[in-house]
């Protein structure tokens, strides 16, 4: 994620903290010279008294309640009774004048610092959620950009990639919380094992980055080593882990907490998962051998025979409980590995230009089913993933026009999603492209909002159709009235700027029935269906007619 963007959110909380002393200061100094600009131009009768109600809105904006409503009653007593109403001629105020003056000031000292208040609670829950992973409540990567967060360490840093191999096993074995639970068990032993300034933070479902002192590495990682071997026990049960580490040297400490430091951390750690070593350190040719030359020349045949398919996933309208929605979602049947999942290729994928392939490949497909839907009286929009890089080569982009200006009379039910992050990172160079295919007809969709940015000073400049809120929103939902509200509160700025709504990971009927009673346009989940084999779809539909119709 952009530090910058982040940040945005960020200045808001630390603008009032970090230097709430100068506020402070800077009322006590205005109030008494406000005093004294009223009184040198001669009492209350003038219009310089209406000046104060700066001074108010700027206290209860930075100091908050208290401070907004010290400053109007001090502000209102100032102009009071210890204030004539006509100084030259010695005339006092009347006691309704002034009392009522203060009573004003100080309700509205108060009210500016409440509503300031609530802001920066909401924007701290806000932060809070951007900042852990929404499984299981630890750290994640949006946490480098958060530096009120960090324990900063002055000397240089070891970096270091966590890579869990066998997590998959583990998640068929004994299930995704099980799993969960020992994601949060292994970040309680390294946060143990480590100093107390050491930064520990899940990246994904099988990744840590760890940053830590520099003083003697290579002791180090074998304490981490040792520690990690140990069995981890978990409600009596006691499970063991495969795993590889790499490490990096980072000697500019403000370059150590970026996300881009742990690049050679990750690639060491790659290459010691690949050739079933415990830890590497980064070397430059490292790099090269990580990216898997046979799974890319696997994939290059994938492409061209029937080891690729897509399933699809519904979206209901929560309204009309119809179906009218699908995510294509690509799946690779590989000989050797079996089934991949997007997670398991993807990523490697976009490092090269087979991407644009695969884009283009998808992109057929779901042309040919929404034909396929629409010989059955299935007027169905079909959405898909698009790569920032599809966007950004000329040469793709003119490809992909090409299809659809070929298919018109398909193209109103084709919807591009693209992630939120690569998006604001790239919304700049990217707006002329998707104004285009938006021309063409094709809707755009925004992917796991509130994942990345969360940022709603950019939501107005977001050109898409559709927003579709992150897991992460949903997760505290059925307990928590506050991830409720802001929930409530995205929904209608969305519906505000006509942007379509979807909550992604709706699991359970509970959840499901506050995404409808929050006005949601559509929701998606497993409660509602998991991704479905392409040859299945059009079953599957005609079963839901059938029962929406009974």
């Amino acid at each position: 994620m952009n530090s910058g963007k982040l940040n945005k959110l960020q200045t808001f909380l630390i603008a009032t903290d970090k230097h709430r002393t100068w506020f402070v200061l800077f009322t006590i100094f205005i109030l008494p010279s406000m005093y004294i600009l009223v009184y040198l131009t001669d009492g209350t009768k003038n219009v310089y008294a209406h000046l104060t109600y700066i001074i108010i809105v700027f206290a209860g904006a930075t100091l908050g309640f208290f401070g907004g409503l010290i400053t109007g009653l001090a502000a209102g007593i100032m102009l009071g009774p210890f204030m004539p109403l006509d100084v030259a001629n010695q005339i006092p105020q009347t006691f309704l004048n002034w009392s009522f003056r203060m009573l004003m000031f100080t309700f509205l000292g108060g009210l500016i610092g409440y509503i300031t208040d609530t802001l920066r609670k909401s924007a701290r829950i806000v932060l809070d959620l951007m900042c852990h992973n929404s499984e299981t409540g630890l750290p994640n990567v949006n946490l480098l950009n958060n530096p009120d967060a960090l324990s900063y360490d002055e000397r240089n840093q070891m970096l270091i990639t966590l890579l869990i191999n066998n997590f998959d096993k583990i998640i068929d074995l004994m299930g995704l919380e099980v799993y969960y639970s020992l994601l949060r068990r292994i970040y309680e032993i390294l946060r143990d094992g480590l100093p107390e300034t050491a930064l520990i933070v899940q990246c994904n479902n099988n990744k840590f980055w760890m940053a830590t002192p520099l003083e003697r590495p290579e002791e180090d990682i074998k304490k981490i080593t040792a520690i990690l071997k140990e069995g981890i026990t978990i409600e009596n049960v006691e499970y063991y882990i495969e795993f590889s580490l790499g490490y990096t040297f980072a000697l500019n400490q403000n370059q150590s907490y970026r996300p881009g430091a742990f690049e050679k951390s990750d690639h060491a750690a790659r290459y010691a998962q690949k050739n079933n070593l415990q830890y590497m350190l980064y070397r430059d040719d490292i790099k090269r051998g990580i990216f898997e030359a046979k799974l890319l020349a696997d994939f290059t045949r994938a492409l061209a025979g029937d080891e690729l398919f897509l399933a699809y996933q519904p979206k209901v309208h929560l309204k009309t409980d119809k179906y009218d929605y699908l995510e294509a979602l690509i799946r690779w049947d590989h000989p050797e590995r079996g089934l991949l999942m997007p997670n398991d290729f993807i990523p490697l994928i976009e490092e090269t230009q087979l991407i644009h392939e695969l884009t283009e490949w998808v992109l057929r497909r779901v042309i040919e089913k929404i034909r396929e839907l629409r010989k059955e009286n299935y007027d169905v929009t079909i959405s898909l993933n698009i790569s920032v890089k599809n966007i950004l080569d000329k040469n793709v982009v003119r490809r992909l026009a090409e299809i659809i200006d070929n298919n018109r009379d398909v193209v109103n039910n084709i919807e591009f999603e693209i992630m939120e992050t690569i998006l604001m990172e790239t919304i700049d160079d990217t707006l002329e492209t998707i104004e285009m295919y938006r021309n063409l007809g094709v809707a755009f969709a925004i992917d796991d909002f509130g994942k990345g940015y969360s940022s709603l000073l950019y939501l107005h400049r977001l050109p898409v159709e559709c927003v579709k809120i992150d897991r992460g929103f949903t997760r505290n939902l059925t307990h928590d009235e506050a991830s409720q509200k802001i929930l409530q509160m995205v929904i209608r700025l969305c519906h505000a700027l006509n942007y379509r709504v979807v909550i992604e990971g709706v699991e359970d009927e509970t959840t499901a029935a506050i995404a409808k009673n929050l006005e949601s346009d559509y929701a998606q989940g497993f409660y509602f269906a998991r991704p479905i084999e392409c040859g299945k779809i059009l079953d599957w539909l005609k079963n839901k007619n059938r029962e929406t119709s009974a």
